[in-house]
């Protein structure tokens, strides 16, 4: 024999007396809601008011010879340092004072690609002291200009432009000698009366344009170097007093009912009389 499934359909007048139930609650207890939120507002003020103020500071470092694969993972672990609250271990990468790292609240290396061989990073950089701003800033470069794989990349490319560079500038000056050479018979190859089957004039302006842009290559090489120095911050970031004593008394208000409508729930309405 099939057993008989039985529905409970649950009036919305249920629904109705229970919403009715928590706002008698709430409105029993707000007395005690508002204090207790105040209470806490009192001491989330007291607490940020005796907080260092803190400042906001940003730079963009870049690269000419290396991406984000070969500078991030140096750049990163000091970033997971000063979140972890490990300053020994930042101290290894920056090599500056503790005094100065104690300044440090939060730093944040973001990759902002590689772009027409040229690697750019922002470093955002929070600390309690602006002072230490350029301090941080210089020991943050001077981590990688002293990486012994980037120097070892950085000695190997320079010797490789500068051999190129001076091969250059050894064929212009065969051609200048050559130009010397010719100068007699230059009028004639002019004047067409005879083909001489390399024209001088043209080499010597493509080769000295060659060497010009190998210059330039060889000059722009860095590991490393800042696009944009670190900005200095005119006023403090925080901390924001009225905003965080306002978060508190909210977060605690809305907790305080909470609190309040589950002991109603779990005890019930014989509770909460003998509470009253």
């Amino acid at each position: 024999m099939e057993e008989e499934v039985k529905y409970i359909l649950k009036d919305d007048r249920d629904l109705e007396i229970s919403l009715r139930k928590v706002y008698e609650v709430l409105i029993s207890k707000w007395k005690q809601i508002l204090l207790i939120s105040m209470v806490a507002g009192v001491l989330a003020f007291a607490f940020n008011i005796n907080l260092p103020p803190y400042y906001d500071s940003s730079a963009m470092l870049a690269s000419t010879m290396f991406n984000a694969t070969e500078i991030m993972p140096i750049l990163n672990p000091m970033s997971e340092a000063v979140s972890n609250g490990n300053l020994q271990e930042l101290k290894k990468s920056l090599k500056v004072s503790d005094s100065v790292l104690g300044t440090v609240k939060s730093l944040e290396f973001v990759s902002q690609g590689y772009d027409e061989e040229l690697f750019t990073c922002e470093v955002n950089l929070q600390v309690t002291d602006t002072n230490t701003i350029p301090i941080i800033e210089k020991a943050i470069l001077q981590n990688l200009m002293s990486n012994p794989y980037f120097l070892e990349r950085y000695s190997s490319k320079q010797e490789q432009w500068n051999s190129v560079y001076e091969k250059t500038i050894e064929e212009i000056g065969n051609l200048n000698k050559m130009k010397l050479a010719i100068d007699d018979i230059d009028a004639k190859v002019q004047a067409g009366l005879i083909v001489y089957p390399l024209n001088i004039h043209s080499e010597l302006v493509h080769m000295e344009e060659k060497a010009a842009n190998i210059k330039w290559r060889r000059d722009m090489l860095s590991i490393a170097y800042y696009l944009r120095k670190a900005t200095m911050p005119s006023s403090k970031s925080g901390p924001s007093v009225l905003k965080n004593t306002l978060a508190v008394i909210i977060a605690v208000s809305l907790f305080s009912a909470l609190l309040y409508i589950l002991n109603f729930a779990l005890l019930g309405p014989e509770a909460q009389k003998r509470e009253d």
